[in-house]
């Protein structure tokens, strides 16, 4: 009997332990398929094997990986395979002759069971050592002073290293001798040792290669002012990177060299160190050191200074500070991927549907730069969506899956599709009806149509199976399709045809130039019309021609594949009009308003005289034209000269301006013109026998007056204050300037646009916002014209203190603790650093904590004093200072009664931490029965039950939040692992899920280096960081909180979403932390025995201050009998399920609710609504819209990855 007992209670301990640990196991699950490894750029050797890394996993199913090259799917060979994820090639090759190569562009493509996903670009190239095209040149240099030799070779990859020899000998670097890694050799205080001749070497793992030799000759020393001769350039760098900003002087005696940054900002000395004698190295570049950084070399000898600059920009690889999340939607519902980023200079954004980019259409379309939209789903639709984010200094990723539910009674998809062309803008699509499936007929279709070569799409709603579109394009390809809808879904799309429709009479004319080339004949020369001007094959041109001031117009014909032809038979010296159409199959356009070109024929039947020039006209502004010709380098005929002639079209002959130009000028500007006016030019080129033929072309001046006053160049605009602004320039050529007008205004917002009229060339701009983005533009005025505005600059404004935090409200979570969000205040006047949460009670003293995260929206008290009144207050940071509180909220914890537990624990939660407990009690009791059945004695008495803490209490759950975040359709949050949510499902509202996250706070640890949800980061992530990619060895991480099972009174937890998180890591970042505040008393320990606490404290990402004194109050009264732990627990489920089962009823009729308001969204989103149905039907609530919100709140209200990212 004593056998069985114990094989009885160790199967029983084996089940519950059985249990916590399939609770724990899915709690880790990742939801998409995502990379753990990318590959990256390589450079290999010709010959040599090369290997490109990629690794992948999925929860869903096992992965394949494919290869693409250049956008190419690649075909596996003997010398090039595919092992578990990783290329490799055998041997490298690159054969131009035969245009083989390995060289290109490689993306790993990988799939599982839901979709693909595509690896960021990896190029491959191969490694090259291009020729010297800079050579050391020789130099002679005073003894004492600089020298300077530079060398550099065609592109080469990888980047050669230049070392320099001197007379066969290699040189090394000391504290004379400066080789920089561009290829410059700096020698410093020049002796005559010095001398000699000096070579530079290229070298990398393609070979080495010698420049020319260049000979360095040392001359005596004299007296000399200080000069740069090597000025620093403008350069780029990526955040992270050094740098290095050349200045070398010479002068005797020698200049000293000092650094500056305009403005006033001091350069780090932490990251900036002088190299050489002048040359500044900044070793790890952040954003900070963007700016201009000037040189000033100056003698003591000399009251001469000179200086240099130049500009350092720094570049911030990209990053996704909003991260798409999975969506779900019907058939023919709307799916929606907001992904937002930033970096400097602004990145590009790119979406990928499973592995191949998206076709942004009438259908897919991408709102306001961030979001993708996808409306009127279809099942092709479902898969990963990536959206890509690159710029020049660096790619990210992230994914995110749309699932497509399938529902009941789907209709069949439209067949025997047909399409007929009607006219030039009519096609007739028609199919055959979609059968009732299950009783249920077919309600309505919807007809989809775009142009084949790309375009919008459009959609048309009907109830019959026919339909005719109209108002489309002539002569253009269309592809149709049609989806077929019942009251429960709609079907899926049929299959796709393409029908053009009919031609149409040409748009427009032909462009028309003419030439005289004989005295009796007209070239006329045209351009083929544009397919949407054509609308239709060309058959044929009409040619009409007349004399100028004769009615009577003749007419030639002329086949449509040509574009030039000659007309003969006309008279010397007499001005013709020309005017073409073009034909189709319809016929000759009717362009009644069509001008006519004009040509005048020549007189000349002399063979020595000159040929037609080649004429072009340049608009240039509102009155002027630059003209411009070229004479036949064939023609043996000599020229003398050139008239040129320019009259306005409508006018009588012999009228407007004429120019004699000299045989070796072949252009002229043409200035004083009439704004908006057409002209006619003529150039003819003339010598002792006569004028030659003229040649002739139209122009129009613009419309917008500008003039020939020089344009302000080299703006310039700093910011030293946030409401200041300082701006210069100056003229290239100054005629006498009377004024300038400077025009600035914010960004994206022409309404803010503000204008100045200054006398100097410079400005001070006052009363602008803080932390604004500002665009300048300078132009110059004289007493009757002004100069078109100069190229705009751009200026952001310091950052000034922010604004007071709004909408403040206290959410009671339990009774010893509260939830308090803010929304950010409305003018944050630059980044918000941190917020400052300031409390008290009663007439106490205020305790301050400051939360290390500027996008935090909320924060929780604990550990509170119920009973008492609270005051809350929330103020903002910027890098200028703090700004003003917000308005004083009150609030007043009640107190519980004596036998209400105060922790609230959920079934599952107290199921898996009983399950662990009765398996530890099971072993126990195992152990002692053995024991006792080994020694055959009597058995002792129970042993006390095993207490948690020793005190009986069971831990709090993850920040107080018992319950996580479900979706209205029972769904959990993806990427956090957890157990069955506690939420009824949308299917059925009775029946609960209920599911707690686990007796431990965070997100759990996942595979070292993998990042969840298919989110790929631009550096390569190594043991040092985390889930997101996030180092958890920078000082930011360091404030990273644990939770523990107990909180010390007064913990507070800050941030947005969970303010704890699990570490990829080992153990040693796990470890737990608590900041108390301090007060005004004499200590801020409570001496030993005393039952004082301070009125709260931060958990999280905190710092602690002191503002007042807190007498603390007595602790709540004990209950006067203590409950066992079972009966505590079995009170505290019972209360929490009555607690689940209204919430989830509460919740169900607000979901309802929002899909009530969502079909008024969605039916808004399409071309045309669809037909009204019944209250029975599902079809138009299948397209829901999604709204964008800003989360703000607990880590109930957020899903998991959200959470865990914003934190962050």
């Amino acid at each position: 009997m004593a056998s069985q007992l114990i094989y009885l209670i160790l199967w029983a301990c084996a089940a519950s332990l059985v249990l916590a640990a399939e609770g724990i196991r899915h709690s880790s699950n990742l939801d998409n398929l995502g990379f753990l490894q990318e590959p990256e750029d390589v450079v290999g050797v010709k010959g040599q094997p090369i290997r490109l890394e990629c690794l992948a996993r999925s929860p869903h199913s096992p992965v394949t990986y494919s290869w693409k090259k250049n956008n190419e799917f690649l075909q596996q060979t003997q010398r090039i395979t595919f092992q578990n994820g990783t290329l490799y090639i055998k041997k490298v090759v690159r054969r131009k002759r035969k245009d083989i190569t390995d060289e290109g562009v490689y993306h790993c493509i990988a799939k599982d069971d839901k979709g693909i996903i595509s690896s960021r670009p990896a190029r491959i190239s191969i490694a090259s050592l291009g020729r010297f095209f800079t050579n050391p040149a020789p130099v002679s240099v005073h003894r004492g002073g600089a020298a300077r030799m530079s060398c550099a070779v065609k592109e080469s990859l990888p980047l050669p290293h230049y070392s320099w020899l001197k007379n066969n000998q290699t040189l090394t670097q000391d504290s004379r001798l400066v080789m920089l890694p561009s290829g410059v050799l700096q020698i410093n205080q020049v002796q005559d040792s010095d001398a000699g001749q000096y070579v530079c070497m290229a070298s990398n793992v393609a070979g080495e290669r010698l420049s020319e030799p260049a000979a360095l000759r040392v001359l005596p020393a004299v007296n000399r002012p200080p000069s740069i001769i090597a000025r620093p350039a403008n350069i780029s760098v990526v955040v992270g990177q050094g740098a290095i900003l050349e200045c070398l002087a010479d002068g005797d005696p020698m200049p000293d060299v000092q650094w500056h940054r305009e403005g006033g900002q001091p350069i780090s000395s932490a990251v900036s160190t002088i190299l050489g004698r002048g040359n500044l190295l900044i070793s790890s570049v952040n954003v900070s050191e963007t700016g201009v950084y000037t040189c000033t070399a100056k003698s003591s000898a000399y009251d001469q200074v000179v200086v240099a600059r130049a500009t350092v920009t720094v570049h911030v690889p990209p990053k996704i500070t909003e991260l798409p999340v999975d969506a779900n939607t019907p058939v023919a519902g709307t799916g929606r991927f907001n992904c937002k980023f930033q970096g400097t200079p602004v990145p590009s954004i790119h979406w990928l549907h499973n592995g191949e980019p998206v076709v942004l259409n009438g259908r897919m379309t991408v709102n306001n730069i961030y979001t993708l939209v996808i409306i009127q789903t279809t099942h092709d639709d479902a898969g990963y969506y990536q959206c890509v984010v690159q710029n020049q200094a660096g790619y990210i990723s992230a994914v995110a899956k749309l699932n497509i539910e399938k529902r009941a009674n789907e209709p069949s998809a439209p067949t025997n599709l047909k399409a007929v062309t009607i006219s030039s803008e009519v096609i007739n699509v028609s199919w055959s009806e979609s059968p009732p499936v299950n009783g249920e007929p077919t309600i309505a279709y919807s007809v989809h149509y775009l142009p084949t070569q790309g375009g919008k799409e459009h959609q048309e709603v009907v109830k019959e199976p026919h339909k005719r579109i109209t108002r489309l394009l002539p002569h253009t390809n269309y592809t149709f399709y049609v989806r077929a809808y019942n009251t429960y879904s709609s079907s899926r799309q049929s299959e796709e045809i393409t029908q053009m429709t009919a031609e149409d009479v040409p748009k427009s004319a032909p462009s028309v130039t003419l030439a005289s080339h004989a005295d009796s004949k007209i070239n006329v020369y045209w351009d083929k019309l544009p397919p949407k001007e054509a609308r239709g094959e060309i058959t044929q041109y009409k040619i009409i021609y007349r004399r100028k001031n004769v009615d009577e117009e003749t007419y030639i014909l002329v086949p449509g594949d040509q574009t030039s032809y000659e007309i003969t038979g006309l008279a010397p010296r007499t001005t013709y009009e020309v005017r073409l159409l073009a034909r189709t199959s319809q016929g000759y356009p009717d362009l009644p308003r069509q001008t006519w070109a004009t040509v005048t024929t020549t007189n000349s039947p002399n063979p020595q005289a000159p040929e037609v020039p080649d004429l072009k006209v340049i608009v240039l502004n509102a009155t002027a034209v630059q003209t411009s010709w070229r004479y036949p380098n064939t023609s043996q005929t000599p020229v003398d000269g050139f008239k040129m002639k320019c009259k306005k079209i409508g006018d009588e002959e012999g009228s407007g301006q004429t120019f004699n130009v000299p045989k070796n000028v072949f252009k002229k500007i043409i200035a004083n013109l009439e704004m908006g006016t057409q002209y006619e030019f003529q150039v003819v080129a003339y010598n002792s026998y006569g004028d030659g033929q003229a040649a002739v072309r139209d122009a129009s001046t613009l419309e917008v007056p500008t003039s020939a006053v020089p344009v302000p160049i080299d703006v310039h605009a700093h910011s030293e204050y946030s409401t200041t602004m300082f701006v210069n320039w100056r003229v290239a050529s100054e005629p006498i300037i009377y004024s300038y007008e400077l025009r600035y205004m914010e960004d994206n917002k022409e309404d803010t646009k503000e204008l100045l009229e200054l006398k100097e060339k410079s400005a001070q701009l006052s009363g602008l916002k803080p932390y604004t983005m500002y665009r300048i533009a300078v132009r110059s005025f004289t007493h009757n014209a002004h100069s078109e505005y100069s190229k705009e600059v751009m200026c952001r404004t310091k950052e000034g203190k922010p604004g007071m935090p709004k909408n403040l409200k206290v959410t009671v979570r339990s009774p010893t603790s509260v939830e308090v969000s803010w929304q950010a205040p409305d003018n944050p006047n630059g980044i918000i650093r941190e917020y400052t949460v300031h409390y008290k009670y009663q007439d106490q003293g205020s305790a301050s904590f400051r939360i290390l995260n500027g996008s935090a929206t909320f924060a929780k008290l604990a550990q509170l004093h119920p009973g008492k009144v609270y005051q809350v207050e929330i103020q903002a940071s910027t890098r200028a200072g703090n700004g003003p509180r917000s308005e004083k909220l009150e609030f007043k914890l009640e107190v519980p009664p004596p036998s209400e537990p105060i922790d609230n624990l959920d079934d599952t939660k107290v199921g898996i931490i009983a399950g662990v407990s009765i398996g530890i009690v099971c072993v126990a009791i195992c152990i002692v029965l053995i024991i006792l059945k080994a020694r055959n004695r009597q058995r002792p008495s129970e042993p006390e039950a095993v207490r948690y803490y020793g005190n009986g209490h069971l831990p709090q759950s993850n920040g107080g939040n018992l319950y996580h975040q479900c979706t209205a359709n029972g769904h959990e949050d993806s990427i956090t692992p957890m157990l069955p949510a506690n939420c009824t499902t949308a299917d059925d509202p009775t029946i609960e899920i209920q599911t707690p996250i686990l007796k431990r706070k965070g997100i759990p640890t996942v595979n070292q280096g993998y990042r969840p949800n298919g989110i790929a980061i631009s550096s390569r992530l190594g043991q040092k960081y985390g889930v997101n990619g996030r180092n958890m060895e920078s000082p930011d991480s360091q404030h990273l909180l644990q939770n523990t099972s107990s909180e010390p009174e007064g913990s507070f937890h800050g941030g947005v979403g969970s303010s704890s998180v699990s570490s990829p890591e080992p153990s040693n970042h796990t470890s737990s932390q608590y900041l108390s505040p301090n007060t005004d008393s004499a200590s801020s320990q409570s001496p030993p025995g005393s039952s004082q606490s301070p009125p709260g404290c931060l958990e999280g990402d905190i710092t602690h201050s002191d503002t007042g004194k807190i007498p603390p109050p007595p602790p709540p009264p004990p209950p006067p009998y203590p409950q066992p732990l079972q009966q505590q627990q079995q009170q505290q489920l019972q209360q929490d399920s009555q607690h689940s089962k209204s919430t989830s009823h509460a919740k169900q009729l607000t979901d309802s609710t929002e899909q009530l308001q969502s079909q008024g969204d969605t039916m808004e989103e399409g071309p045309e609504p669809l037909p009204k149905l019944s209250n029975s039907t599902h079809f138009p609530t299948a397209m829901p819209q999604v709204e964008e919100t800003e989360f703000a709140g607990t880590a109930s209200q957020l899903t998991q990855d959200q959470a865990f990212i914003t934190t962050v």
